[in-house]
C-alpha cells in the first residue's frame, strides 16, 4: 500500500542548537531535518508498506550545526500516516515517488506522470533506451534512481548523470554522495582527484575534505592532517605539568592589573597539583570560581561569582625543538557548549601579545587559523575569558575549546584579517 507520512517538527525552547526529526521504516531512515527555531517544517514522505511494517518517528540531540550536545532540546512533533497521495508526488529530497501500478500507457518503463510533468503530454518524448539528455545514462535508469532525465546534472555537483550512475556509483541527486564535504565534481576533476564514493578515500581516518581544508594528501595514508604537528592541546592534555611542552593555568585578570596583552611569565598561574579532579583542572572541588580546564571542555570565572575575581583560562606551549625562528599555522576552536548567556572571547596569545581573537555565543563557535614566526622558548596560550558580546558577566559560560600548532604553512598564507603572512 502506498501510503503518506505527514509530520512535523519544531523546537519548542529555541535558545540550543536545535534537534534534529526523522522519520525510520523498521529501523531505516527515510526522511530527516534539523531545525533549531519554533517553526520548524512540516513534510510529507511517500513510502509503500506493508502489514507489519514499523514506521517511526525520532528526535535526536543533533542540532543544525551537527552538535549532539544536549542544550535546551525541548521539541514538538506529530505524525499522521494517511493515503493521500498526490498526482505527482515528490519526496522532500526532491526526488518522484513512484506509486504502485502507476500508469504507463506507452509501456516505456517511465510512468505516464513523470514524462507529462517533465515535457507535457507527448509521450514519446522519454523512452525506454533512449538517452533525453545524452548524459550518458538511459531515461527509465534515471527515473529509476530518482535523477531528472531531461537534465544531465541533476544535482548540479559538475558530474553528469550518466558517469554518476554508470562509472563511479555515486548518487546523482546528492551532490556530496559521501558527505566528505566536497562534492562529486569536484572529487573526480579536483587537482588532486578523490574517491566521491569515499568519503576517506586513503583510509587514514581523515576524511578527503578534512585533508585537503588541512592541506594534507587525501590519497595518503603516511600524510594526515596530523603529520608536521608540533604540538596538540587535547592530544596531550595531561594532569602532568609541563609534558610535551603543555601548561594548564589562568590568568588572574583582576588581581594583575587587567588588559587584553599581559606579562606571560609574572601573570601566568599554573593550576596546583590539588586542583586535579580526574578528568581535568578546577580551582574549586564545586561552585564558584567556575575556572576549569579539561581537554577539551573550558569555564572562566567573572568578577561577579566568587571570589568575586575575573580568571581565563589559560592552554599555554612553551616552544621547542625548532631549527631557529620557524613560521608555524595555529589552528584554533572556541564554541559554547551551554548556548545560554551573552558569551565567551577566545583568544591566541604569543608571550602575552594579542594575535587574534572571537566573541563566541553559540555552539557551533569558530575555527580559525592563524600565522606566526616563533623560536624556541616562545610561549603561545589560548585563553577563554568571561568577556561576551556586551559584558564580561559570567553567566552560563561553558565552553570548548582547543590549539594545534603545526608547521603546514601554503604557498600563500593569509591571516584572518586578510593580510598576508611572510615566513621567516
Amino acid at each position: 500500500t502506498d501510503v503518506r507520512v505527514y509530520w512535523r517538527h519544531r523546537a519548542a525552547n529555541t535558545a540550543g542548537d536545535g534537534t534534529t526529526g526523522a522519520i525510520h521504516l523498521n529501523g531505516e531512515r527515510v526522511d530527516s531535518i534539523a531545525v533549531s527555531d519554533g517553526v520548524g517544517d512540516t513534510r510529507s514522505y511517500y513510502l509503500t508498506i506493508d502489514n507489519g511494517d514499523i514506521i517511526d518517528q525520532v528526535v535526536t540531540p543533533v542540532g543544525v550545526s551537527g552538535n549532539r550536545i544536549d542544550g535546551s532540546d525541548g521539541s514538538a512533533n506529530w505524525m499522521r500516516i494517511d493515503t493521500k497521495i498526490p498526482a505527482v508526488p515528490i519526496q522532500p529530497n526532491g526526488k518522484y515517488f513512484l506509486p504502485i501500478d502507476t500508469p504507463d500507457i506507452d509501456g516505456d518503463s517511465i510512468p505516464d506522470f513523470i514524462e507529462t510533468d517533465l515535457l507535457g503530454e507527448d509521450l514519446t518524448q522519454l523512452a525506454a533506451g533512449s538517452d533525453w539528455d545524452a548524459d550518458g545514462a538511459l531515461d527509465e535508469i534515471e527515473v529509476t534512481n530518482g535523477s531528472n532525465p531531461t537534465i544531465a546534472d541533476t544535482d548540479g555537483d559538475g558530474l553528469e548523470d550518466g558517469p554518476e550512475l554508470e562509472t563511479f556509483g555515486t548518487d546523482p541527486c546528492n551532490p556530496d554522495s559521501d558527505g566528505d564535504g566536497l562534492n562529486d565534481g569536484d572529487e573526480v576533476f579536483g587537482l588532486p582527484a578523490t574517491d566521491p564514493d569515499n568519503a576517506d578515500s586513503d583510509g587514514d581516518g581523515f576524511s578527503d575534505g578534512e585533508e585537503l581544508e588541512a592541506g594534507s594528501d587525501p590519497n595518503s595514508q603516511g600524510d594526515t592532517p596530523l603529520s608536521g604537528t608540533l604540538a596538540d592541546s587535547v592530544l596531550s592534555f595531561s594532569q602532568t605539568q609541563k609534558q610535551a611542552g603543555w601548561e594548564s593555568g589562568y590568568r588572574n585578570v583582576t588581581l594583575d592589573g587587567g588588559g587584553i596583552n599581559y606579562d606571560h611569565v609574572a601573570d601566568f598561574v599554573p593550576f596546583p597539583a590539588e586542583s586535579w579532579r580526574g578528568a581535568g583542572w578546577r580551582l574549586a572541588p564545586s561552585g564558584a570560581p567556575w575556572t576549569l580546564l579539561e581537554a577539551e571542555n573550558s569555564h572562566p570565572n567573572g568578577a561577579n561569582s566568587a571570589p568575586n575575581e575575573e580568571h581565563w583560562t589559560v592552554r599555554r606551549w612553551t616552544a621547542e625543538g625548532l631549527d631557529g625562528e620557524s613560521a608555524v599555522r595555529i589552528r584554533w576552536s572556541t564554541s559554547k557548549t551551554t548556548p545560554n548567556g551573552d558569551g565567551v572571547t577566545g583568544a591566541v596569545h604569543l608571550n602575552g601579545e594579542r594575535l587574534d581573537s572571537a566573541v563566541v555565543s553559540d555552539t557551533t563557535g569558530v575555527d580559525r587559523i592563524y600565522y606566526a614566526n616563533i623560536s624556541n622558548g616562545d610561549v603561545l596560550d589560548l585563553i577563554l575569558s568571561p568577556q561576551g558580546q556586551t559584558s564580561a558577566v559570567d553567566g552560563s559560560d561553558g565552553s570548548a575549546n582547543s590549539m594545534r600548532i603545526d608547521n603546514r604553512i601554503p604557498a600563500v598564507a593569509i591571516q584572518p584579517d586578510g593580510s598576508l603572512f611572510i615566513p621567516a
